[in-house]
């Protein structure tokens, strides 16, 4: 008769990719250094953001979520530029501190009557 066999056209599933954790997780380190401004946030979104493009590339396709690593690798590095930037102002300003303090006095004199 026929050796038709309904079963053989059936899709066989395929395993979804997965979402990185470390990509997850670098999103969620940069988004709670704009939320709560704290250094060590920002150190930690772009080193699990690396590693999750690391492990995505490595991952041929299996391993989902360059988009959230990516994100969060952008914002760890404009926190650590906010940072190293308001380090340097805090520096420049109190090394010049003394002559404002001048500048300030002789203006304050000059106003009184």
């Amino acid at each position: 008769m026929s050796d038709f066999n309904a079963e053989s056209f059936r899709a066989t599933p395929t395993a979804q990719p997965k979402t990185s954790g470390l990509a997850i997780a670098s999103l969620v380190c940069g988004l709670s250094g704009v939320i709560l401004p704290l250094f060590f946030n920002s150190i930690a979104a772009v080193i699990t953001g690396h590693m999750a493009k690391k492990d995505i590339n490595a991952s041929n396709g299996t391993v989902t979520g360059g988009g959230m690593a990516t994100v969060g690798l952008i914002l760890g590095w404009i926190q650590v530029a906010l940072f190293i930037l308001a380090v340097v102002v805090i520096a420049v300003l109190a090394i010049s501190a003394p002559s404002l303090n001048n500048v300030f006095n002789q203006i304050s004199s000059t106003l009184q009557p």
